[in-house]
């Protein structure tokens, strides 16, 4: 039987370095480099050739995928669903290939995470993978610098896993979010369904609402580049109806979810590096303090204040993600919210036909966004070899079956969930050099939180200066190092 095993492994091993080399060779209209045309860019602009696979040595060998989701639920798949029996598929390629066993361990996923997973360290065989659909509590397993970190740095695994690959791994603002001063500790399985990193927050409408109250389709006003916040908070006010059993209300949206995207649609930067000197002090700027942010927050607020009613009942949810639950009830026309529960929610229950825009600027059609977290995968500091282990993470995550490259992600996206390529361009965001990473697990939010729980009631200039400040540890501890390693990255044209 080990005999048959090793030579199905080897049969299995030259099948799929063919396919490798098929899908690697670049076609003339696209970035060498990338197997498909994703607008951030390729990455090192070489073809990745992997180095030859250690079939002998990982052969007979036991691999423990760390997930924080039941054993039933591959890689955060729901239970029997059609993405779910996909990842066993993959998974039991890679153990014919492999000639090894796959296996999935399951840790909580709460505030003492790190302290469990640290904890793996002391067991045998304890993990040699770890995958989090939600990478916040992972981030807390590198520590603040990296000099602590249980997860170990991917750069060293570059020649085996493409690490640049922005198609594979995601854009360089996704793989910040698990960044710790120059080192990167886990990247995003973007070629996986639902695991493509998207920006944080996006205007959802429903059209059938909208057209009953005798609207324009509101990406009209997009193509037209006529979609300004004037334009926006107009629609928002046409669009209420009290003379029903429940009132339609223009928009559902929570209060630090408005303040963040009027604060980044006016093309402000929480941190804007200005300057390292050569003893390596940095000089930078808080984006709150900006005559911008000023003027983007009193003007969200002048339309919550005098406008109050069109708004959630003239309040924000006080829980940060209900917003979808008036909306999909049909008792908003707009909701802002998450990518997440964009897919995980709307998508599933709406019976209604919906449709995508940017929340608006100043400027007509300006799209910018932030990552709070993304799917994450990386190699623990306790794995049985960290060479196997990132062999094993580049052919699980190659693409899904029927979706091999970015483009094929594109379009089960498009053809799946929704209805216009507009849909697309904006749940994409085609402005990703203006999406940023929040780094809120750290205390990045500290700030907008405060800002948000006096936004009302409080002078606008008065909440920024007496505010802004209680970012300055995340900024020079987290913010900054990662900054300046980012410029040296692209200096050196990795991405």
């Amino acid at each position: 039987m080990k005999i048959a095993k090793r030579l199905l492994a080897v049969l299995l091993l030259v099948l799929m370095s063919v396919s490798l080399m098929v899908a690697c060779t670049p076609d003339e209209d696209k970035p060498t480099g990338s197997q498909g045309s994703d607008p951030t860019g390729s990455t090192s602009g070489d073809v990745h050739v992997l180095p030859p696979r250690p079939v002998e040595e990982m052969s007979g060998k036991d691999f423990i995928i760390i997930q924080h989701q039941a054993e039933t639920s591959p890689f955060g798949y729901a239970e029997n669903s059609q993405l779910a029996e996909k990842a066993f598929k993959r998974m039991e390629d890679v153990e014919n290939l492999y000639g090894c066993t796959l296996s999935f361990s399951t840790l909580a996923y709460n505030d003492s995470f790190a302290t469990a997973f640290q904890a793996l360290a002391y067991e045998d065989n304890s993990g040699d993978l770890v995958f989090s659909n939600n990478n916040a509590q992972l981030r807390r397993t590198i520590g603040t610098g990296g000099q602590e970190s249980m997860l170990q740095p991917l750069l060293q695994y570059d020649h085996i896993i493409d690490f640049w690959n922005t198609e594979k791994w995601g854009n360089i603002t996704a793989k910040e979010t698990m960044m710790a001063g120059e080192n990167f500790y886990a990247v995003a399985p973007a070629l996986w369904i639902n695991y493509l990193p998207l920006p944080y927050y996006n205007l959802v409408y429903n059209k059938n609402l909208l057209e009953d109250f005798g609207q324009t389709d509101l990406q009209e006003y997009y193509e037209n580049e006529t979609w300004t916040r004037d334009q926006m908070f107009e629609v928002i006010t046409s669009c209420y109806d009290d003379t029903g059993a429940d009132v339609v209300y223009g928009l559902a949206a929570n209060m630090g979810h408005m303040i963040r995207a009027s604060f980044l649609a006016a093309g402000c930067t929480p941190v804007t590096i200005n300057s390292v000197s050569e003893d390596g002090t940095v000089d930078w700027t808080n984006g709150w303090l900006s005559p911008e942010a000023d003027e983007a927050l009193s003007y969200l607020k002048n339309q919550l204040t005098t406008k109050e009613k069109y708004f959630n009942n003239g309040k924000s949810p006080s829980d940060a993600w209900s917003c979808h639950t008036p909306f999909l009830a049909g008792q908003s026309v707009l909701c802002l919210t998450r990518p997440m529960t964009l897919l995980n929610n709307i998508v599933i229950e709406a019976d209604f036909s919906y449709g995508l825009i940017p929340w608006a600027g100043p400027d007509a059609n300006y799209m910018s966004g932030y990552y709070e977290n993304t799917a994450s995968v990386a190699i623990p500091t306790f794995a049985q070899n960290g060479e196997w282990s990132a062999f094993l993470m580049w052919d699980l995550f190659e693409g899904l079956e029927g979706t091999a490259t970015y483009d094929d992600v594109v379009a089960y996206y498009r053809e799946t969930y929704f209805e216009t390529d507009l849909d697309m361009e904006i749940l994409l965001n085609s402005g990703r050099d203006n999406l940023q990473y929040s780094y809120w697990p750290n205390g990045g939010d500290d700030t907008l939180n405060a800002i948000s729980g006096s936004f009302l009631s409080a002078s606008i200039a008065n909440l920024l200066q007496s505010n802004a400040g209680l970012t300055d540890t995340v900024v020079n501890d987290y913010i900054v190092p990662n900054k300046v390693a980012l410029e040296k990255y692209k200096a050196e044209g990795k991405y």
